[in-house]
């Protein structure tokens, strides 16, 4: 039950998201950037710039949804509800049903979260913080070459996640 209120509680909040459109630096980072839906351009930048996992995000999506704001908001919303599932996760190991919950809930639905589930260039956030959780989930769990490998990707994501190890 937990799970499904999770999800319910998260997709009341957030699920307009899909219905936005692009944002401010959106512009710059996805609409008018050549590698979001030239593959040439793509592989061109992907080696020089920063956040290659973020890239190929954008990509995916530029192949899957052309420059419709609602296939990369609708990406945006659905790592959203990925992370808050892997906090009710990771928070289960450590507190009640009732207690996992409520973390999750208070996680998932966080006005501060506007710009990571709202903005698709909060996007890289988004991605970095499920791999981050699901690398320390796993290390709770023992298995640490599969957590290294979630770290090194949440790295790609975004390059605060060199935080993960401390």
């Amino acid at each position: 039950r937990a799970v499904l209120l999770v999800l319910a509680g998260t997709l009341i909040a957030w699920g307009g998201v899909p219905w936005g459109t692009f944002q401010f630096d959106d512009f710059l980072n996805v609409v008018r950037d050549p590698a979001t839906l030239d593959p040439a351009a793509f592989a061109d930048r992907l080696p020089q710039g920063l956040r290659p996992l973020t890239r190929l995000s954008y990509f995916v999506d530029g192949q899957l949804h052309g420059l419709n704001a609602a296939g990369f908001l609708a990406t945006n919303l659905l790592l959203h509800l990925s992370t808050a599932l892997l906090v009710l996760a990771l928070a289960r190991r450590r507190r009640s049903e009732i207690g996992a919950c409520a973390a999750a809930l208070i996680f998932a639905l966080q006005p501060a979260h506007a710009e990571v589930v709202a903005y698709v260039s909060g996007r890289s956030t988004g991605l970095m913080t499920p791999l981050l959780l699901g690398g320390l989930l796993l290390h709770d769990r023992g298995r640490r070459a599969s957590a290294l490998v979630l770290f090194a990707l949440a790295c790609l994501a975004k390059e605060v996640a060199l935080v993960f190890p401390a």
